[in-house]
């Protein structure tokens, strides 16, 4: 719809010129309305602003528009929609409308100002006004359009305008694999295109392959990997560049995860031994106040049996070699606690180097059947094709042209048209593949 509150930079000057003798008089309010709408819609024709197409849209059958029309309200002093009349009309299959007062009116083949003048003629007469009423006819729903042909899903499909083929083809669910041909050219085809995905998949093993060994090697930097000299890819180099940075992430990723623990293990460790040698060492000094705690002890009980020191000595001597013999036990469960986690801690980084092996090996393995599997059906799908006498080039992409006609509504002979050619309402688009150009 246009919003007539919106106006171009010089439109009202284009106004007075174009319509100078144009006089808005509350005394006649049906006829300004009228004088307003043809003026606006002229209008609308010159200006840059609202550049109208060549040709006016011209209403068909099956269409839905919506029909307003202006009364004056002595008792308001405005305008009003009369709504016995306003309201949304289909297109019968006659290319008529019937309007309530205005009776059956032909609509099809019609611009819009056209049927607004019939029908506000058409009013005029019934109520026997000195002038007819402003009306306004616009477009709801459009009649559809039609696609047949290579595509998805052909068949009627709501039109808009600024349609484009390509558009229309997207809609109804994109060209088919040659819908419209001959069996065998299908057949070669859809050979051909399985063929190119096995060779794309034997690719991807094939890389994967020297990752995967690159990994049961120890390696770790990215730029030692081998990757096959000979590999080549359908859709040409950058698509090879592509496979083979994704087959390098991967390889980034697994090495900095399998780094990440290896390095977390070897810090533990490092921290073990630190700890163990320092529970060695206090166990030493330990060792040696327990020994000179027991001397003292069998020193002070010989002279308590000779009656030459007090029994209160005796009773704190043997407390104290009690308190560092309980001392000595602890520093010796501490320093077996943490032989335990040292072991523990290399036992978990040969696991960590033999799981990084192991999973390694585990998908070389898949990936050796897989490349088999794969070269099998590679070669059973070019012996079909070479049986089939297929000619295809070497980047196994066949050659499919898309052709476009175009059936406009009213006419008996069809016109080429692109991607971009736009359609109208009740246009019919036929969309034709075949092999070959």
């Amino acid at each position: 719809m246009l919003n007539t509150s919106t106006h171009a930079p010089g439109m009202k000057l284009e106004f007075a010129l174009l319509f100078p003798r144009i006089m808005f008089s509350p005394a006649r309010p049906i006829r300004m309305a009228r004088q307003f709408c043809h003026a606006l819609a002229l209008l609308l024709l010159v200006s840059p602003t609202f550049a109208q197409p060549l040709d006016p849209y011209r209403f068909g059958l099956d269409e839905r528009l919506a029909l307003k029309v202006l009364t004056w309200s002595e008792d308001g002093r405005r305008y009003e929609i009369w709504p016995a009349v306003s309201g949304e009309y289909r297109v019968q299959s006659d290319g008529t409308i019937l309007v309530p007062l205005a009776g059956t009116i032909k609509a099809a083949g019609l611009t819009a100002p056209e049927l607004s003048d019939r029908v506000a003629a058409a009013l005029q007469t019934t109520l026997g006004a000195l002038e007819p009423p402003a009306a306004t006819v616009e477009v709801v729903e459009y009649r559809p359009f039609y696609i047949v042909g290579d595509v998805g899903r052909p068949g009627a499909y709501p039109a808009n305008p600024g349609l484009t083929v390509a558009q229309a083809v997207a809609i109804s669910g994109g060209a088919d694999l040659l819908a419209s041909d001959t069996v065998g050219a299908r057949t070669v085809l859809n050979d051909t295109e399985t063929l190119r995905s096995l060779m794309i998949d034997l690719l991807r093993a094939r890389m994967r392959k020297a990752r995967l060994q690159a990994e049961l090697d120890g390696l770790d930097d990215r730029s030692d990997i081998a990757f096959p000299d000979s590999l080549t890819h359908p859709e040409g180099h950058p698509a090879l560049q592509a496979l083979i940075a994704e087959e390098l992430a991967i390889f980034d990723s697994r090495l900095a995860a399998y780094q990440l623990k290896a390095e977390t293990l070897s810090d533990l460790q490092t921290l073990l031994r630190s700890e163990i040698e320092n529970l060695q060492a206090r166990m030493r000094g330990q060792s040696e106040q327990t020994r000179l705690a027991r001397e003292t002890l069998e020193n002070i009980s010989s002279l308590a049996e000779r009656g030459l020191t007090r029994n209160t000595n005796l009773v704190e001597a043997q407390r104290r070699l009690i308190e560092l013999e309980g001392r000595e036990l602890n520093l010796q469960n501490d320093l077996y606690q943490a032989q335990q986690k040292a072991t523990e801690a290399e036992r978990d980084m040969v696991e960590l180097e033999t799981q990084r092996r192991t999973q390694a090996a585990t998908e070389m393995q898949q990936t050796n059947a897989n490349l088999e599997r794969i070269s099998s059906r590679q070669a059973l799908f070019q012996q079909l094709l070479s049986d089939a006498n297929a000619e295809i080039d070497s980047t196994l992409i066949p050659q499919v042209t898309t052709r476009y006609t175009i059936l406009a509504e009213g006419t008996t002979e069809a016109v080429d048209a692109d991607a971009a050619t736009r359609l109208s309402p009740g246009d019919i688009l036929t969309v034709t593949r075949q092999l070959g150009p």
